[in-house]
């Protein structure tokens, strides 16, 4: 993911670079090595993984750099390196903290967008108990933002109050049907609100974002060669013969500025030896050839001395969007061009199910050994159904 706003924001750090110069750098850093193998009911690849042993998709290598400029502004950097990336180096969080409060902090920069119970610490697999958190709520929920947030932090009695209110951007390449896609997410506000109270913590958040896709229309479509060839095609119907649907459609598909609503509710309990913790989260749109998603889990797990073994079940429900029903039926004319929509979209509405059994070993101080079984159910996309078997090493230093 690339900064949007690279001059400005070196600009605001070259003003604090005397100090920091001659300030004390604080170094922490993170570990995961990881390694699968799947058994997919189609094809050779699932979640990631194939039928012989691999070890990058889990693997993760993070470097922290931090520094009290004075007694209210920091500075932190962070540079990550993901194998299902190739390793390729990322500045995950480059960004100015100022303390306005005990209670009250802004920062300014690149920062990890707080939206789930675990996106602080996403790419940190020692900080939860599974090798990666279920990827029917987290997939595409790791990234970061170039932007503002306010964080207000407040203790009432016995409960810990934490708000983030956060406003920027981000631009990413993502590879999809062989197509590199440009992804640019602007306007995007929102908000993380959580209570910890003794044993409970309870988490909410929401983010509006309003999103484009280059590349979009070089996706591939058979009879007109891509999206982008149906876009003309659709658009080179008389309007007399089949009114303007046709258009409001060609419209929807070039991907431009469309608004994305997301919303989070997360539950952890934490009684003794025993950890439950759940997620719900739904993805609304409006005129998007993107799926609407509703997906949750559900988790729980027994710590015995080192030891924590844990079961989880997660699903996602997809809905794909009606992006023809304004275009009437004309055979020979649109019968063809309606079913040729329908099918794409349906493409993009996956359902799935994973349920998961795995084992956390603490076999000392900062590091921890984990193992998890999954049987991997997707009903519209039999390459993605299967079972997949994963072990992991986390540690902090």
């Amino acid at each position: 993911m690339k900064l949007m706003y690279p001059k400005k924001l070196l600009m605001g750090l070259m003003f604090f670079l005397p100090s920091i110069c001659f300030a004390e750098i604080t170094w922490n850093g993170f570990l995961s090595v990881g390694g699968g193998i799947a058994d997919a009911d189609e094809g050779d690849e699932l979640a990631g993984y194939e039928d012989v042993a691999t070890f990058q998709q889990d693997s993760v290598l993070g470097l922290q750099a931090s520094t009290d400029i004075n007694d209210h502004v920091s500075v932190t950097v962070q540079i990550l390196a993901n194998g299902a990336n190739g390793f390729d180096p990322q500045v995950t969080w480059a960004n100015v903290n100022y303390q306005f409060s005990n209670d009250l902090a802004f920062k300014l920069g690149r920062y990890q967008t707080p939206l789930y119970l675990y996106s602080d610490f996403l790419d940190v697999g020692y900080a939860y108990h599974w090798i990666s958190p279920p990827s029917e709520v987290y997939l595409g929920a790791g990234s970061t933002q170039d932007g503002i947030e306010l964080i207000y932090q407040k203790s009432f009695g016995d409960a810990y109050f934490t708000g983030q209110f956060f406003y920027g951007g981000a631009s990413e390449i993502v590879e999809s049907s062989g197509v590199d896609l440009s992804v640019d997410s602007r306007k995007r506000g929102g908000f993380a609100v959580s209570m910890v109270y003794d044993w409970l913590t309870v988490r909410a958040g929401a983010q509006s974002t309003e999103t484009s896709i280059e590349g979009y229309s070089d996706i591939a479509l058979p009879g007109v060669g891509s999206v982008g060839g149906l876009i003309a095609t659709l658009n080179s119907l008389p309007v007399g013969l089949v009114g303007t649907g046709a258009q409001n459609t060609a419209e929807i598909l070039a991907f431009q500025e469309d608004e994305f609503v997301y919303s989070s509710l997360s539950i952890k309990a934490e009684l003794g030896q025993f950890l439950v913790v759940t997620e719900f989260t739904d993805l609304a749109v409006d005129d998007s050839p993107a799926a609407e998603q509703q997906s949750w889990y559900v988790s729980g797990g027994y710590s015995f001395g080192d030891w924590m073994i844990h079961l989880t079940h997660s699903e996602t429900d997809n809905e794909a969007p009606d992006l023809t029903s304004d275009i009437p039926v004309i055979p020979t004319v649109t019968d063809g061009l309606i079913a040729l929509i329908d099918g794409f979209t349906a493409a993009t509405a996956i359902d799935q199910k994973t349920n998961s059994i795995g084992v956390r070993w603490d076999f000392t101080s900062g590091v921890a050994i984990k193992a998890e079984y999954s049987d991997i159910d997707a009903d519209n996309t039999p390459a993605s159904s299967g079972n997949l078997f994963r072990v992991a090493i986390d540690a902090v230093f």
